[in-house]
Formats: C-alpha cells, structure tokens, sequence
C-alpha cells in the first residue's frame, strides 16, 4: 500500500463517518505508531488537526520521552498540540484500576478539548487488530452481540477512522515516509490479558489459520448488524413494558418473549445498572405474586421487584430539607411552587394530589416546614378520613414498592406529616369558607 492509497483510505473513512472535510479534528497522540500515522495521514491530506497528548506520569522517564517525542512531531508537521500531565495515582479513586482512571481522565479531559476548541471529532488510532483483540477478550468475558461486534467506528464524538488498516499497514506507511515512533515498554509484557493476546494467542492462531483475522472481521460485522437491529427490538420494548423508571416483568411473561436475554439487554437501560445473567435468571424465575424481592446490580446497587415490575431500588434516606411557605420556587429536594392566593381562586381551581391546599393561618406563627422520606410511626390524619393513620398504612393500600416509599417525600409541621407529595393531604389546616388566604403549594413535574 503507497502513502497516498494508505491517507485516501483515512480520508474516505472520515467521509463515510460524516466528517466534513472542513471540520476541525482532534488527535489522540500516545506517540506511538497507530497515533503517529493516523496524525501524519490526516496533517498530509489537508485536515484541520489538533493533536492531544496525555502524560499520566507512570513510566517515569520514559513518559516524559512520550511527551517531547510528541511535541517534536507537531512542530515537525506545523499541527496544533495540546498536553496535559496527570499525577495518576494521587487522581485513582478507592477500588479502580490504574487502567480505568487513565481512561476516565483521558476521556474527561478529551471532552473538555473538544468545547474548548470547538472540535466535531476526536479521532482515535484503533485498527482492525485492535478490533479483534476488543472482540476476543469479550469472547472470554461471555458477551452478547454488542460486545463481540468489535470495536465501533464511531461512538458520540470519537471516532476511528484506521479500522480497515492493519497494524502492518501503519507500520509500513511510516517506514515509507522515515518517521520513527515510540514504543510503550508495557505492551511488551504480558501481564495484562489484551497484551497476552496480542503477543502470543493471536499470533498463533493467524498463523494456524491465515484466514482467521478476516473471518473474525467478517463476525464481528455481523455481530454489529445483529446487535442494531436488537437495539430496534428494545426500543420497542421499551415502549411496551417500560414506564416511570419501571420494567413491567408480568406484560413481559404474559408475552412469551425471551425474557433473559431481552432483560439482560433492558435493564440497564431502564435502571442504570448492570446486572449478570445468573441475577436474571433469578428475576425471571421469581413468582409473580411474591413480595417484594431485592436483587444484586453489578455496581453494588440494588434491584426491587415488586408486583410484577422491576426498578432500582431506592435505599431509605434520612435527610432533611427545611423550607418556607413564602411565595417563589423551591427546586430542591423537590421542585414546588408555592403561592398565595384568594379563597375565589381556590374554589375554581381543580383539585389534584400534585397540588395542596392550606388555610393561610400557617403562617401566622412559627412553625418549622421540612421536607423528608417516611419515619417509623409517621401519622396523618387523611383528608376526608375519619381519623389519623400510619403513613405506612396509607403507602401499604397504595400497593407502593419500597423503593416508591422510599422515594416519597413528606411536607411536615413540626414534625407532623401536612401532605405526601403528589399523593395524600392531611386535614391539617384545610381550607373552610372562613379562609381568606389560601397556601398553594404545587408539586412540579411530579
């Protein structure tokens, strides 16, 4: 492959990714060759480039090598760099890798480049190697289609426009032009599984089987069409069972649909969490009628299943949030409107449970308004209702999950339950034809 065939190929790829030929790119400079060439391709085919380098101050000398390798090579081809120097292991967080917070800070940091410098993409140096080694390790880690499909062209503002291009390719087209490169010493090694992989396995295995690269490409396209048109059929599940945050696991089983590996797929999704298919296999196999039963995520979250639907699990709070009744908004905990108005307007108004009604002698005198979750021995006296009653009582005729009561926030008065937002009022401070100020308290986007 000539120089010119290798670039054209580059620059087809950012076409077909729908990178305008004007539009300004960011490079993810490691220093190595895959960067290096993808750098060089896209400075010789005339694109606006700004090259970012990342030290993660890890490799000691060699790390800094990488930076002033990487600033000789902008200056070389007149590009743009940018450079950031982290102090990695002050930055780690309890329980992540050294792997995971390089990733985190790289991509944090290539975002913030991206608003700064008004970049439409972020280019990454991956190859089609890279894509079948991404494609192996999730083979092992039992994946679905998503995960065996390889690495994806583009995914938000990052794509990778050399995944028709062989490591051999790169290699090559910058033997051609004379530009060396760096090599990181740990891709050397094999003590990570994707370096055990590059170095040993795969190896063997195309030289066993020569056609095994093109073949596991030729998979991993499939696998990325399969897993598109599953994202069609989750969409439309989605639709059908799921709502407010919940999966409806009876409308699910009262279809016959593939249960586990459509809730594999869904879950996250609906809840934000991961779970593992030993966890869904649970789920599904838990009775309908049951109580309510809390699963594992994979995050050390928590999943409740309740009256046939599946949620996150709302873990009990015992904070507080003191407010006023003076006119205005209030958008935390929870977003209220308060205002005062005539007894005229309160009559006219429709009344809803998104919204509570109070004599205005609650203000008169002083009194402490605080909105928090349920407290053990929590009673009200329902509107309407003959006496008081526990609002665990009231949540328990409501059918209401746990996470639901949980979650349910409860205006008091000195510590006594006024109104169960968006669900239940007290008879405290009614509105009487006597009133001739009325609290308006509104709950917004319940």
């Amino acid at each position: 492959m000539t120089t010119t065939q290798f670039e054209s190929s580059i620059d087809n790829s950012l076409r077909t990714l729908g990178v305008a030929p004007q539009a300004r790119i960011g490079v993810a400079l490691s220093g190595g060759a895959d960067s290096v060439a993808l750098l060089t391709a896209l400075h010789r085919a005339g694109r606006s480039v700004v090259a970012l380098h990342c030290d993660f101050s890890l490799r000691g000398e060699e790390s800094d090598g990488d930076s002033l390798y990487c600033r000789r090579l902008a200056d070389d081809l007149g590009a743009e760099l940018r450079l950031v120097k982290f102090d990695t292991k002050r930055e780690r967080r309890r329980g992540e890798s050294i792997e995971m917070t390089c990733r985190r800070l790289r991509y944090d940091w290539f975002e913030e480049q991206a608003k700064e410098l008004s970049l439409t993409a972020i280019a990454l140096g991956h190859h089609c190697e890279d894509s079948v080694e991404t494609m192996m390790l999730n083979f092992t880690r039992g994946s679905g289609p998503k995960g065996v499909s390889g690495i994806a062209p583009r995914r938000g503002i990052y794509i990778r426009p050399m995944l028709q291009l062989t490591r051999a390719d790169i290699e090559d087209y910058l033997a051609q032009l004379g530009i060396a490169y760096r090599t990181d010493s740990s891709n050397l090694t094999n003590d990570y599984r994707r370096n055990c992989l590059r170095n040993t396995l795969l190896p063997l295995l195309y030289k066993l089987i020569p056609t095994a690269r093109a073949g596991l490409l030729h998979t991993a396209e499939a696998m990325r069409h399969s897993d598109n048109m599953l994202t069609t059929y989750l969409t439309w599940c989605a639709d059908r069972y799921c709502s407010d945050g919940t999966i409806n696991i009876d409308a699910m089983r009262a279809d016959n649909i593939d249960m586990e590996g459509t809730l594999y797929r869904i879950i996250p999704q609906v809840t934000g969490h991961e779970v593992s298919m030993e966890v869904v296999t649970q789920i599904v196999a838990e009775p309908s009628n049951r109580a309510s039963r809390l699963f594992p995520a994979a995050d050390g979250a928590r999943l409740e299943l309740y009256a046939g639907r599946l949620e996150a699990y709302a873990e009990p709070d015992d904070s507080e949030y003191e407010i006023t009744l003076a006119d205005g908004r209030i958008d935390f905990p929870i977003a209220l409107h308060i205002t005062t108005v005539s007894h005229e307007e309160f009559a006219a108004s429709p009344k809803r449970p998104d919204t509570l009604w109070l004599d205005g002698s609650v203000t008169d005198s002083p009194h402490r308004f605080v909105l928090r979750h349920r407290r053990d021995g929590d009673r009200m006296h329902p509107f309407g209702a003959r006496g008081s009653r526990l609002v665990s009582d009231i949540f328990t005729d409501l059918k209401m999950s746990r996470s639901g009561r949980n979650r349910a926030f409860l205006l008091t008065v000195d510590d006594t339950p006024l109104w169960i937002a968006g669900i239940r009022a007290a008879e405290m401070y009614r509105v009487t034809p006597s009133s001739t100020k009325v609290i308006k308290i509104q709950l917004i986007n319940p």
